[in-house]
């Protein structure tokens, strides 16, 4: 009897502890899946908002107590300071909470390696090599293998020159993706007229001298001027005038002419070397970031400076015109441009000409994109019009 008793208890005891254990894994397996739900609506109402805003860029109303996936989300959207936009959404699905909150970012041409309208006659071809994202309004004409290493878009696709073209696309190709230029560059002008540096109706001439730069304005004696002071909010315009620049420069600016009611400005001139005082290829930190604008073209005079190479550190903008440089079919080789940064351009402009792998004048191209760009841009620099992901992160 005692025997019985003790193995009856020890099976009651094993059946109340498998019991038990049966209880928690069922609670375990709700508590997971009600959390999962919560979290898959938070993530759901996220994405929907997000699109929101990528389709109607001054979207701002968010939702409240929305239905999804039988549960209620809400979100809400503020501007930042630094012009980023705070997006906080909130879920409930029973018992449980999930939050999620992202920050978009104006999407600006700056992140864009390449990027034209109108490409012309030109192909890529072999030893033509492309990194960081790259956009064209045309074609994409391609010859033998060109290689590009990010996300190519085109509006009208791809155009290969014979049978046995063969392009190397290893960050992706996508045709019937548009994105046009903006109309003006009315954003830079208001941000230098608010809390950078105006100039109008005068031509400039800006040799930057890391934080301080030497700045001539029209027929009147150079000055040096301090630039945190001088454009504290980084935007420098010219309106109505051509600008030269040359130099070094530490910090964030982003300079641009504007042509105004006059058909011969809005030219930019690089009269030597614009390079960083610290080299993002040797100090991988620096913070050092320029933008430089024109509605016009960008030209790299044909002067003593430049007879023997030039080194751009820049983005480069032009909305009417592009990257060219003066007298580039005569003259002896003047050796390479050396571009660290990218381009945006209306179209692809002239720098050199060559017979075959030989330069005969002009500028051979050493173009590398500067990394930074894809989640850094100069300040003010031309924007796209939509918004980005910049974070998002789930508490």
């Amino acid at each position: 009897m005692i025997m019985v008793m003790s193995y009856t208890t020890v099976l009651m005891m094993m059946g109340f502890n498998i019991s038990k254990v049966s209880n928690r894994a069922y609670e375990n397996y709700t508590d997971y899946y009600e959390r999962t739900v919560a979290h898959n609506i938070v993530n759901s109402g996220a994405s929907i908002a997000a699109q929101k805003i990528y389709e109607q860029p001054n979207w701002r109303t968010g939702f409240s107590n929305k239905e999804l996936l039988g549960g209620r989300v809400n979100a809400s959207i503020t501007t930042q300071s630094d012009s980023t936009l705070k997006l906080v959404v909130t879920a409930s699905y029973n018992n449980y909470y999930d939050t999620v909150v992202v920050i978009l970012q104006p999407s600006s041409f700056s992140k864009f390696s390449y990027y034209s309208v109108q490409e012309g006659n030109i192909w890529w071809t072999t030893k033509d090599t492309v990194w960081g994202p790259m956009h064209t309004q045309d074609y994409l004409r391609v010859n033998n293998s060109p290689v590009f290493y990010g996300k190519v878009t085109s509006k009208n696709g791809l155009i290969k020159y014979n049978s046995s073209a063969d392009p190397k696309f290893y960050g992706d190709f996508q045709s019937g993706v548009s994105l046009n230029l903006p109309a003006n560059l009315s954003p830079l002008k208001a941000a230098a007229t608010a809390g950078g540096q105006y100039i109008y109706n005068s031509d400039v001439e800006i040799e930057f001298k890391n934080d301080s730069a030497l700045v001539k304005i029209g027929s009147a004696a150079a000055t040096m001027v301090y630039l945190p002071t001088w454009a504290p909010n980084g935007a420098i315009a010219v309106e109505r005038g051509n600008l030269r620049l040359k130099g070094t420069i530490t910090g964030k600016y982003t300079v641009g002419a504007l042509q105004g009611s006059s058909s011969t400005k809005g030219k930019v001139y690089l009269d030597d070397d614009v390079k960083y005082k610290y080299d993002p290829k040797v100090y991988p930190d620096s913070t050092d970031l320029l933008g430089i604008c024109a509605e016009q073209d960008i030209i790299i005079t044909d002067n003593t400076p430049n007879q023997n190479d030039i080194v751009i550190q820049a983005a480069l903008f032009s909305l009417k015109g592009g990257l060219t440089a003066q007298n580039y079919d005569s003259g002896s080789p003047r050796g390479k441009i050396d571009l660290l940064g990218g381009i945006t351009q209306d179209e692809r402009g002239p720098v050199g000409q060559f017979s075959g792998n030989t330069i005969l004048h002009g500028y051979s191209k050493r173009y590398r994109y500067d990394e930074r760009l894809m989640i850094l841009k100069p300040p003010f620099f031309p924007t796209t019009g939509s918004y980005e992901v910049l974070s998002w992160y789930e508490k």
